[in-house]
């Protein structure tokens, strides 16, 4: 079996250590193993295995031997997507959910389709690749990416520029001759790889290195690397190196992650060189005079310059190694002296030392929440170079901006953050108070489908699609047998519609309302009707309105009038034809549009007149009678 690794890192490590990176990244998981069988029941082999988690992450892509058996290692609890490729066209998909057991003797049987390709996909910077199995007849091909299609090419090969951080599903179909199309193809989910990052400046100050690099919208994160070692992970586009070894140099390397977690390719290695340490001086000694105090003391290192403090405020400055200062008689004053270097970084002051001032925290810390992320704004502390952020107790991460973004956090789950301010010389202040933020919960939205006769036992092999408020599509599901479907990626409480397509079975769709609790029990008629809808038409002055009923599986509406299309409408059920001529009889139907993009049937017509203009009455007052213009009276 080969595990599923980062790609940008194929090539970077022993395969040996690839291999445990996988087996670590699923902890201990358990084992599925099966074998493949064709629609006549009889074993096939060898089999390709392509298997997905929920987030559409491939976790398996590989090839059985003759015998068509597989044995799939380190499969962590969870819901799983299995598709199966066999020879001569024959393929198939597998729902698979593992909790606390391993699965064994999975019989997954595969059906041949000579016209349905078989795709697979192969993730590359800025790029998915696509290539598939040639089918008979076909003398194109159409991609399609999340249902919409992409391009229509001649060969079994395409490349779909996309910008990395999302997962596209993939389907294909082919093209004959006499233009009609072959079968879908299975979907198979890719993204593009998280190119290496630009522009990484260094900046050296003391024994600290701040990096900073151009964000890259789509990454979730970003891996910092000091010697080839990881020393933190952020959500920022940059990062201070606190406490490193003075005058050494330091290689640094970043990583951006994407949207499940997976690092990109690193960056070219920027160096950067802490500067020497500026010590303290030591043996500093006062000795009084009149009116004076003459100071002496030892130092060493890359100084050229001293500051002298004065019951720890700053009263003077010298190159040399001592100094006379006027001070009253009588009074009792402390000094101490601290060394400048010529970076302008000060050392640390002599015995006797004096306090260090702190930044107090944020005082207009805000913490929002979306999804699982939230967010915490803040108004800058005069003084702080950084922030702390902390999580539940526990350090987050630093950073010298004023916004912060807390992302992939676990759902129904209360998050408690402070903060603190940071001095120029990495001196921490006060903790601020608590804020605490709640990562809504998920539910699921499970169900039937049921064809016209109200049975589910023959609707198989139907697309199921859940849309969020505003036709954002949050997930779909391949009813494989018995038409059960379930949903359950990041479903918090909102309205949704579902939209189901049946394999012969027709077409159908319902409106919910998720509230508190997961909706277990939603069943969806599906008809061969089940796009077709039926309108009434309003007369009005010089106009019509035409009215239709809602049908939750429709993308959009078609509006026809005399059978010449004269509008596209998404989001309503009404349209008024503004401009219509009084008394001339004007036909209408409507149709819908599908998420495929195709045209549902005809619904009834409807023939109507529009109304002519009411004439205008002027009052008229006549030889002191009242009468109106136009009454004849």
């Amino acid at each position: 079996m080969k595990s599923i690794l980062n790609p940008s890192h194929w090539g970077r490590f022993p395969i040996l250590a690839a291999l445990l990176w996988g087996i670590c990244a699923y902890g201990q998981g358990h084992t599925i193993t099966g074998r493949a069988f064709n629609e006549a029941g009889k074993k096939i082999g060898p089999v390709r295995i392509v298997l997905y988690d929920l987030d559409k992450k491939k976790v398996v892509d590989f090839d059985t031997p003759g015998s068509g058996k597989f044995k799939l290692r380190n499969i962590p609890d969870g819901n799983y997507t299995m598709n199966i490729y066999g020879e001569d066209g024959h393929s198939g998909t597998e729902n698979i959910s593992v909790s606390g057991s391993n699965i064994a003797d999975l019989k997954p049987i595969i059906i041949s389709l000579d016209d349905q390709p078989q795709v697979k996909v192969k993730p590359g910077v800025g790029i998915v690749e696509l290539n598939w199995r040639k089918t008979p007849g076909a003398v194109g091909f159409i991609v399609y990416r999340d249902n919409n299609e992409v391009g229509q090419v001649n060969e079994t090969i395409y490349e779909d520029k996309v910008e990395p951080g999302q997962t596209y599903a993939y389907n294909v179909v082919p093209l004959n001759s006499d233009q009609s199309k072959g079968s879908r193809s299975i979907t198979e989910f890719g993204k593009a790889l998280m190119p290496a990052l630009q522009n990484i400046v260094t900046e050296a100050r003391k024994n600290i290195v701040k990096l900073s690099w151009d964000a890259m919208g789509s990454a979730t994160a970003y891996n910092v690397y000091r010697d080839g070692k990881m020393v933190n992970s952020t959500s920022e586009n940059s990062y201070m190196d606190f406490k490193l070894k003075y005058g050494t140099e330091f290689a640094y390397t970043v990583a951006a992650l994407d949207h499940q977690g997976d690092e990109g390719a690193r960056s070219a290695a920027v160096f950067a060189t802490t500067h020497p340490e500026v010590r303290k001086p030591v043996k500093l000694n006062a000795e009084s005079g009149t009116g004076e105090m003459i100071l002496t003391w030892e130092s060493d290192g890359p100084v050229i310059q001293y500051y002298i403090y004065q019951n720890g405020t700053l009263v003077d400055s010298t190159t040399e190694l001592t100094i006379s200062i006027t001070t009253a008689a009588g009074d009792e004053n402390c000094f101490s002296v601290s060394g400048i270097d010529q970076y302008g970084t000060q050392g640390p002051k002599s015995d006797p030392a004096c306090d260090k001032s702190m930044v107090a925290p944020p005082d207009s810390i805000q913490v929002t929440n979306f999804f699982n992320q939230n967010t915490l704004t803040w108004a800058a502390m005069s003084g702080a170079s950084s922030y702390n952020i902390y999580r539940n107790g526990k350090m987050l991460s630093n950073t010298a901006n004023l916004v912060y973004k807390d992302k992939g956090l676990k759902w129904d789950k209360e998050f408690k953050y402070h903060m603190t301010s940071m001095t120029r010389d990495g001196v921490e202040g006060p903790e601020s108070e608590t804020f605490k933020v709640k990562v809504p919960a998920i539910y699921i939205v499970e169900g039937l489908l049921l064809d016209e006769m109200g049975t589910s036992k023959n609707v198989d092999q139907a697309k199921v699609f859940l849309y969020s408020k505003g036709g954002k599509l949050r997930d779909e599901y391949l009813v494989s047998r018995n038409g059960k479907f379930r949903f359950e990626k990041a479903i918090i409480s909102g309205e949704y519609t579902v939209k189901a397509y049946g394999n012969g079975s027709g077409n159908g769709g319902a409106r919910i309302h998720v509230k508190t609790s997961d909706i277990k029990d939603l069943k969806i008629k599906l008809s061969t009707e089940g796009l077709r809808p039926t309108i009434s038409v309003e007369r009005g002055v010089r106009q019509l309105t035409i009215n239709w009923n809602d049908l939750p599986a429709a993308k959009s509406y078609v509006v026809y009038k005399n059978n010449r299309l004269i509008a596209t409408i998404t989001d309503d059920t009404t349209y008024l034809d503004p401009d219509v001529a009084p008394g001339i009889p004007t036909t209408y139907d409507v149709r819908t549009i599908d998420v495929y993009d195709l045209e549902g049937p005809k619904s009834n017509e409807v023939t109507e007149k529009s109304s002519f203009k009411h004439p205008e009455l002027t009052p008229l007052v006549v030889s002191g009678v009242y009468t109106k213009d136009g009454s004849g009276r």
